[in-house]
């Protein structure tokens, strides 16, 4: 199982399967955490979308859509500017510091 991966003020635990920003567990169901799991395992660099579905749902037909609500759920916990969509090819999770991205929303007291 790959290390922790930190992007910006998010860390991503796999072992523990827990994701944190600045130090605040944040809640994510199964398959929504091992989408963003399999997008950290290769932060900056594009995963397919054959890859993302083989992964989450291993030994199941899904639709598209399926992986596509995952993605926008996952863009609304992390803020915009966080995982980008390739056309045509998949998604990538921004590497490196969030200096230049837009802020992430604020978290309820």
């Amino acid at each position: 199982m790959p290390p922790a991966t930190v992007f910006g003020p998010f860390r991503l635990d796999p072992p523990a399967r827990r994701l944190t920003r600045d130090g605040t567990e944040l809640a994510l169901g199964g398959r929504a955490f091992d989408v963003l799991a399999t997008l950290a395992a290769t932060p900056g660099e594009t995963v397919s979308t054959d890859t993302l579905l083989a992964t989450v749902w291993p030994n199941l037909i899904v639709e598209l859509n399926n992986l596509q609500v995952h993605i926008l759920a996952r863009r609304k916990l992390l803020g915009e500017g966080w995982i980008i969509t390739v056309p045509g090819r998949g998604y990538r999770l921004v590497a490196g510091p969030a200096s230049s991205l837009p802020e992430p929303p604020a978290l309820p007291d």
